[in-house]
């Protein structure tokens, strides 16, 4: 059984039968639209692991990404063994960083635009005396 980094199992037949679910699609139109019969898929969805070539056929016959529950961290990208969750608040980190350098750019640019706006007021009495 494939595991994700930190002992988390991924079961994918389950996460199959969600994406069908989810896509309101019965097992019968999958297999049509994989050119197989439905106790096939019935297979599918029971299985623990899959092999490649037809997790990807099922991906793209659900217009749905599986291996995006198969998280790879090459080397320079971090360690090794962060789980989902890890990676996900990594995610919402960098997001609030920037969330706060943006609010401070917006500051900086606020004020450049007040000051701009007192030496037009400025300029606009001079040339009205």
């Amino acid at each position: 059984m494939a595991r994700l980094a930190g002992d988390t199992e991924i079961k994918i037949g389950e996460i199959i039968t969600r994406v069908i679910a989810e896509k309101k699609i019965s097992k019968a139109e999958l297999g049509r639209m994989l050119g197989i019969a439905a106790p096939a898929v019935t297979y599918l969805t029971t299985r623990d692991s899959i092999d490649v070539n037809t997790l990807h056929k099922v991906g793209l016959a659900l217009k749905y990404n599986f291996f995006k529950h198969y998280v790879v961290v090459e080397e320079g990208q971090g360690t090794r063994d962060k789980g989902q969750g890890e990676i996900k608040d990594e995610k919402d980190n960098v997001i609030e960083e920037l969330k706060g350098k943006i609010a401070e750019l917006e500051s900086a640019l606020q004020k450049q635009e007040n000051g701009f706006l007192k030496e037009i007021n400025e300029l606009l009495k001079k040339g009205g005396k």
